[in-house]
Parts: structure tokens; sequence; C-alpha cells
């Protein structure tokens, strides 16, 4: 059933059944769509600023004034507008459970990171799902992600997954962090073509060589893992900024026919000597490199 397809009785039911945080989280972001424009609601997601703030803190820095869920009077209007919300922050909160989330099958955002939630399988009704930061929660497992298709990015840093085998066929990925989680293989990501930023940073992988076929890949950060070889990258020619500081990374040749590549971070790799990074730079002027 569509979010549209909804009766109002059935909309009531679900708001009424909903517990008081959630009920404030899904107001403030109320507020957020019917006063702010859609090109300030991307910013306000996208932001780092906010990345750590509360909902309410936000809320007082846009509006200059506390949130008050009981300004806003729930009426039939309110409740069509909220389950047909396209973007939903609900991260720095007291949340445990998605599932609120099941019957706003307009989604395109969840924003979720820094909460105490565990699973998540009530995203599997969302189709139009196309960016979910779920970091810094209890999650163990993407197989819930596993058809959502649209998905472009896809943030779960500081969690304990450690199988990508459910990304195997989001193929329209773009963006895809997963820094200091159990991941130690990149295979099942060998395929997804349309990934243009990588960060797997703190992480147990060994190889690169999954990265291959990759072509559109902008920029790669897998700074403290154990990767040693960088020549998977060799045909990579969008590359713009590596970074892969505390690595074991022993050669620099892998980059160096890389002509857009604008950045490379590489402190503390003790196999490349100091002789090896000033060529580089010699050869490279347009690349700046931090060693």
């Amino acid at each position: 059933m569509t979010t549209e397809e909804l009766d109002i009785e059935q909309i009531r039911s679900w708001w009424e059944a909903l517990d008081e945080e959630w009920q404030k989280i899904l107001l403030i972001n109320y507020v957020f769509k019917t006063r702010l424009s859609e090109t300030k609601i991307v910013t306000l997601s996208a932001s780092r600023e906010n990345y750590y703030f509360p909902l309410e803190r936000i809320y007082r820095r846009l509006f200059n004034e506390n949130f008050r869920a009981r300004d806003i009077k729930i009426n039939g209007k309110v409740l069509r507008t909220l389950v047909s919300m396209e973007d939903v922050l609900c991260h720095n909160s007291k949340i445990t459970d998605l599932a609120p989330l099941q019957i706003m099958r307009n989604l395109k955002t969840v924003l979720c990171h820094n909460t105490k939630v565990s699973s998540l399988a009530p995203l599997m009704t969302l189709p139009k799902l196309r960016s979910l930061d779920c970091s810094r929660t209890l999650i163990k497992d993407l197989a819930p992600l596993s058809t959502l298709h649209h998905l472009q990015m896809l943030l779960f840093s500081d969690t304990k997954i450690s199988d990508l085998q459910p990304l195997e066929y989001l193929t329209n990925l773009q963006l895809l962090w997963m820094v200091n989680t159990k991941v130690t293989s990149l295979s099942p990501i060998r395929n997804l073509t349309s990934l243009r930023q990588l960060n797997l940073s703190f992480t147990d992988v060994e190889s690169l060589k999954p990265l291959k076929k990759l072509h559109k890949l902008e920029v790669l950060k897998c700074g403290l893992t154990l990767a040693q070889d960088l020549s998977p990258l060799q045909e990579l020619s969008k590359l713009q900024k590596i970074f892969f500081w505390g690595t074991p990374v022993d050669s620099l040749e892998a980059l160096s026919n890389l002509e857009r590549l604008q950045m490379i971070n590489m402190p503390y790799c003790k196999n490349i000597s100091f002789k090896v990074v000033e060529q580089f730079r010699d050869q490279h002027p347009h690349c700046r490199v931090v060693a």
C-alpha cells in the first residue's frame, strides 16, 4: 500500500501509537518541511556542523525559539503531510527503533546516526530511499537494504558491520562510508561502478583489488588499513584525492599516471622514503602530497 492509499484513520492510528520522542522528532521535521525550502533542507541534512546536534538545538539555531509540540494542531492535513515527508532527521535522539518509518513510503533521506537503533529492517518498505546514515548505531546487518536499488548514499561508520554482501546489487551507490567497522573484504562492492566516494579507514581491509573497475571513483580514503598495494587503482583516471595514511603502502608508482589526482594524504607511511615522496612531488607539481 502506498502512502496515498492510506485513509486518515489508519494514519491517525499510526500517529497515536507513536511514543513522545518519535512524535516530537516527526513534528520538528514537519516544521522543517513547511518552513524551509527544499534546498535548505538538503543543506541541513548534509551539514557537518549539525551532524552532532540534536534536532531541538538545530531548531533553535534556525528559528531563534524553542520547539513546542503543543503549538502544532494535529489535524488531517498535518497527518497527511507527516506520512508523505521525503526527509526524516532523527539523529542524536533517544530512539531505538525505526518502525515508525515503515508507513512513510515516500522517504528519500533518513539520518539516524548516533542513536541506539539496532535494526534496519523497517526500511525494507521504503523503495524510494536514496540517502541513509546509520553510523554510530547498534546495527550489525545490512541485509534489509539489499533491495533498495535507488540508494545513492550510505554511511554506517562506527558500527559492527562486517559483511558487504547485501550491497552487491546496489549499483546506484555513489558514496559509501564504512569507517571503523569490522569489514575485511571489499569483494561484494566490486561492481558498484557508480561509486564516487569511498571511505574504509580504520578497517582491516588488506586488498584494494575489488576497486579496479570503479572508474568513477574520485575520492578514496583507506587510512589505517592493511592495504599495501595501490596497483588496482592505476586505471582509475577520475581519482582526485586519496588518503592512505598509516598504511604499509610501499610505492607510489601506481598513482604516477593519474592526471586528475590533486591530493595524496600519506603521513606515517613508513615504507615510503622521503626521497620517493620528493620525486613524486617534482614530477607531479599539480598534486599536493602530505607526508
